[in-house]
């Protein structure tokens, strides 16, 4: 019974900490609607869903191309990405898109997000 309840008061202070919820505090996620592709290039927007706010220069843009191809980006310029703000542009381009779905992976602080994007002729 002691243990059971070290346990629990373990578990309550944790939590109590933020350790479960620090996880959570860095989230990006591509916007689908704002992102578009002109030609061979594809302009990445993004928005912070998470609850502390950090600078776009720790996203990392990568992805394939409809071919199979690879698309090429790199990381974000700098700027701060508000917590529950609206969708920014990353500041850097995927280039190498091919007509057809293109797949989009964005990198963040602490998880990394995935789409597509339709590149018409």
């Amino acid at each position: 019974m002691l243990m059971i309840t070290i346990a629990m008061a373990g578990v309550a202070y944790m939590y109590i900490s933020g350790i479960f919820t620090a996880k959570t505090g860095t989230l990006v996620e591509i916007d689908t609607t704002a992102t578009s592709c002109t030609g061979t290039t594809i302009t990445v927007y993004v928005r912070n869903t998470g609850t502390i706010a950090f600078n776009k220069n720790l996203i990392s843009l990568s992805g394939t191309s409809s071919s199979g191809g690879t698309l090429t980006g790199g990381t974000c310029t700098a700027g701060t990405l508000n917590a529950g703000a609206g969708s920014v542009a990353c500041g850097v381009s995927l280039t190498a898109a091919t007509l057809g779905n293109n797949r989009i992976v964005v990198s963040g602080p602490s998880n990394t997000a995935t789409g597509s994007v339709y590149c018409s002729g």
